[in-house]
């Protein structure tokens, strides 16, 4: 599992899941993958990029990259899960905020995520 963290600044748990499946597939696309399956916890972000109305303004810059992303020549499909299913994730959230760093990858998960895998 590659996996990232990006510190994002103050903003709304709707946009920070929209950049968050953006730099996901991005991340995926740039890495050569060509299956991927993005789960993600969160009903509004799930309808907002399979709708075909552009949603919220706050939202509306992401969701357009996000669909460009998802309809490239790959197979790239989004699924919505629970939040309680997603606690790996959320970890990683709280590590972008304690990091001195913008944007991390992460070739192997962190060691004091792995008691969540």
């Amino acid at each position: 599992i590659v996996s990232y963290v990006k510190k994002l600044g103050k903003c709304s748990s709707f946009i920070t899941e929209l950049w968050g499946l953006f730099w996901g597939l991005r991340l995926a696309r740039q890495s050569g993958l060509w299956v991927v399956e993005v789960q993600v916890d969160s009903h509004a972000v799930c309808k907002s990029i399979s709708s075909s109305i552009e949603g919220c303004a706050s939202g509306s810059s992401s969701v357009p990259s996000i669909r460009s992303l998802i309809n490239m020549d790959w197979q790239a499909h989004i699924v919505g899960i629970y939040r309680e299913a997603n606690c790996y994730v959320d970890a990683l959230a709280s590590m972008a905020c304690d990091m001195g760093e913008n944007f991390v990858i992460f070739e192997h998960s962190p060691n004091v995520l792995d008691t969540l895998l």
